[in-house]
């Protein structure tokens, strides 16, 4: 076993630990590492303890009066997918704001946005961050009733 960098190289099949400023990790098992707030067992790391995501929690604006987001089953601040069904007379380039429900991120963190569904016309939209929100913006005009899959993955 070698210790380099921060990372933690176990020569075990299908184990892989995360060396964070805390010095916690589990071969084999699963290991919570107190200050990232990751999950960490069999080469993957996945967030935990965050709330999960409901409806309202995401604002639509621009989408037509009517508009919903409907969000999928265990989204949370660091990952979610979300589907926009549009409204009446959807506007050119909407958004979707969702205010980060665990609270400010230290700095901005990174977002990675694709669309993959849907029965609305499938475009290169755009995500952005703050400390406090993300945007996404749909690149064009949505169709009356049409629906619009987002997934989106964050990490700070």
């Amino acid at each position: 076993m070698k210790k380099h960098l921060g990372w933690v190289i176990i020569a075990a099949a299908l184990c892989v630990g995360f060396f964070t400023a805390s010095p916690y990790w589990t071969v084999n098992g699963t290991t919570l590492s107190p200050l990232s707030g990751y999950v960490l067992g069999l080469g993957r790391i996945v967030s935990a303890g965050e709330t999960t995501l409901v409806n309202g929690d995401f604002v639509p604006t621009g989408w037509g009066a009517g508009a919903a987001v409907s969000v999928d089953a265990n989204s949370t601040d660091s990952r979610f997918s979300i589907t926009v069904t549009a409204g009446t007379v959807p506007g050119l380039n909407p958004t979707i704001v969702l205010i980060f429900k665990n609270g400010a991120w230290p700095v901005a963190p990174f977002a990675t946005l694709m669309m993959n569904g849907g029965t609305g016309v499938q475009v290169l939209s755009l995500i952005s961050t703050t400390t406090t929100t993300l945007t996404i913006t749909y690149i064009g005009t949505p169709v009356l009733s049409s629906t619009y899959k987002f997934s989106v993955q964050v990490s700070g």
